[in-house]
C-alpha cells in the first residue's frame, strides 16, 4: 500500500536558469525601467524596458557594455516614437491626423475625385518633408505662428517632391 505524503518538498537552493538576468544595469539618461543585462545563454548584452506591466526585451547584439548602453538608448527612443505614433493611444498627433487624411484620400481615389498619382505624391511629401518635423506634435499645439527657424526647411525656395519640383511662394 502506498503512503500519501502531504508535505511539500523543500529545496535548499534555487538553480537559476540560463535566461535569468544577471549584471542588470540601468541605462543613464533613461527612466530606471530601461536596463541592459546579461544572461548565461548569450554572450551579448540584452535590453529590457518595463511598460504596461510587462518587459519589452531585445538583444543589443553587442558584447561591449558601453556600446550596448548607447544601443539601448536608441532602442528606447525607437519604442517611444512607435508608442507616440500609435493612433489608438494618441489620436490627436499630427501623425494620426495625417494617417486619417491619407485613408480618406484612398476612398476619394475609389470614387474618382482624385488620381492615385496625386495620392502617392501626398504620401511622399508627408513622409519626406512634413512628418519629420510635426509627427509627434499634438495638432492642438499647431498654429500659423511658428518660431523663425522651426519651419525653414519646409519653406525653402525649391522643394522637391517625388516626380515634380514646385516653387513655393
Amino acid at each position: 500500500m502506498w503512503a500519501v505524503c502531504s508535505a511539500q518538498p523543500t529545496y535548499e537552493f534555487h538553480m537559476p536558469s540560463r535566461t535569468t538576468p544577471t549584471h542588470i544595469q540601468p541605462v543613464p539618461g533613461c527612466p530606471p525601467t530601461v536596463q541592459i543585462y546579461r544572461i548565461e545563454a548569450s554572450r551579448f548584452w540584452q535590453f529590457r524596458y518595463f511598460v504596461q506591466g510587462r518587459y519589452v526585451r531585445k538583444s543589443t547584439q553587442l558584447t561591449n557594455k558601453s556600446e550596448a548602453l548607447r544601443k539601448a538608448k536608441d532602442l528606447y527612443r525607437d519604442i517611444i516614437v512607435k508608442e507616440r505614433q500609435d493612433v489608438s493611444v494618441h489620436p490627436t498627433t499630427f501623425y494620426a491626423v495625417a494617417k486619417q487624411f491619407l485613408d480618406s484620400q484612398a476612398l476619394q481615389i475609389e470614387v474618382g475625385n482624385i488620381t492615385s498619382r496625386s495620392h502617392q505624391e501626398d504620401i511622399y511629401k508627408l513622409k519626406s518633408d512634413v512628418l519629420p518635423f510635426f509627427q509627434s506634435m499634438d495638432v492642438s499645439t499647431l498654429s500659423k505662428r511658428r518660431e523663425p527657424g522651426e519651419t525653414s526647411a519646409l519653406t525653402s525656395p525649391t522643394v522637391t517632391s517625388g516626380a515634380s519640383t514646385t516653387r513655393t511662394q
